[in-house]
């Protein structure tokens, strides 16, 4: 059996495009004969026909196979006929009792007969051309019951199984795929492309069904088109026509005609590459704006920690430190000299 399925939503540009089976196949009916088994059946007995005589007569009736059985199914056994007597004289108002007595008397079976020909104009000892069939007989009463003599008992017909003997094995079949078509053109704007295959041979008397695969496939296209831009350009030129006239002054002309393309025109290609290079211009402007950025972070710093060391410096040069009489004076001219250093410093850092 097969299942199919669509593409609920096709991928643009930009998504992925679908993968996988579109069509599937699977068994089905493993383990199922083709000819299931089947009993035969017989149909109900039939009305008993009318008595044969109004004194001491006999009646039948009769039945028919209704179904006939196929493979292991069970086989009709038993009568098809039966007869019985009917309108006894000693109860029957008005017959004559008949001192005669004679029993009634059955005549010889039949030979064994197929009960359906399995071959039009063709006879058989059985039903069929080979395995298990059916065969009939019958037999008719040769001296009727008279007076009180014994009616006959028994069937007038009955039916058996037959064996025709083994049948002919068939050879088995198995299912075969198909090669895969070639890969069809890719679809307008989705990208897919499809490819099919189907099966070429299924399996038969009791062949090995196809293993179960993919029966259309698709597969990514290498890329998306849906429209390509067209434009309007001027063809080329065509040859110069001849001159109009063969002396004095006179002209000739040639012509050239507007056609579709999907060539970009020139205008269009200098365009793109302004804007190209446009954006290559901004790209490294605002690089070098990042340079100066960092340049200016960089040289603030700097300023920043150099600043923090002369304040530490001048602090520690300021702290009153305990000094003998004798060297007051070497203190004093180096604190004046340390307090000029950091003004030369300090202007420096300021220029």
């Amino acid at each position: 059996m097969f299942r199919h399925r669509n593409v609920a939503q096709r991928a643009n540009e930009c998504g992925v495009p679908v993968s996988g089976l579109q069509q599937d196949v699977m068994k089905c009916n493993v383990g199922v004969p083709c000819h299931p088994d089947v009993d035969c059946q017989w149909r109900d007995w039939g009305v008993w026909h009318g008595c044969s005589a109004s004194c001491d007569g006999t009646k039948r009736r009769t039945r028919e196979i209704g179904v006939q059985g196929h493979g292991k199914g069970k086989f009709c056994v038993g009568p098809a006929e039966e007869v019985v007597t009917c309108n006894p004289s000693n109860e029957v108002p008005g017959c004559i009792e008949i001192k005669i007595r004679t029993d009634c008397v059955l005549g010889a079976w039949s030979p064994w007969m197929p009960t359906t020909s399995w071959h039009a104009g063709e006879m058989s000892e059985c039903s069929v051309s080979c395995g298990m069939g059916q065969v009939k007989r019958s037999r008719s009463i040769v001296t009727a019951a008279v007076g009180r003599g014994n009616p006959c008992e028994g069937p007038l017909s009955e039916v058996k199984p037959c064996d025709a003997g083994p049948c002919p094995e068939t050879p088995k079949t198995n299912c075969e795929w198909c090669p895969w078509n070639d890969w069809g053109d890719c679809t307008k704007c989705a990208g897919q492309s499809f490819r099919t295959r189907a099966i070429c041979l299924y399996n038969k008397n009791g062949g090995l069904p196809c293993e179960p695969g993919a029966a259309r496939e698709t597969r990514a296209c290498p890329e998306r088109v849906c429209h390509k831009p067209k434009y309007c350009n001027w063809g080329m030129w065509e040859e110069w026509g001849p001159c109009s006239a063969t002396c004095g002054a006179a002209k000739k002309t040639r012509k050239r005609e507007l056609m579709l393309t999907t060539d970009v025109p020139l205008m269009d290609q200098l365009a793109q590459k302004n804007d190209e290079l446009q954006q290559r211009i901004e790209g490294e402007m605002n690089q070098r704006m990042q340079h100066l950025v960092i340049a200016f972070s960089a040289g603030a710093a700097s300023l920043v920690v150099v600043l923090s060391v002369l304040r530490a410096f001048q602090t520690w040069t300021q702290a009153p430190v305990p000094e003998a009489a004798g060297s007051s004076a070497a203190t004093s001219q180096e604190q004046s000299t340390a307090s000029d250093m950091y003004r030369s410093i300090e202007l420096e850092a300021v220029e």
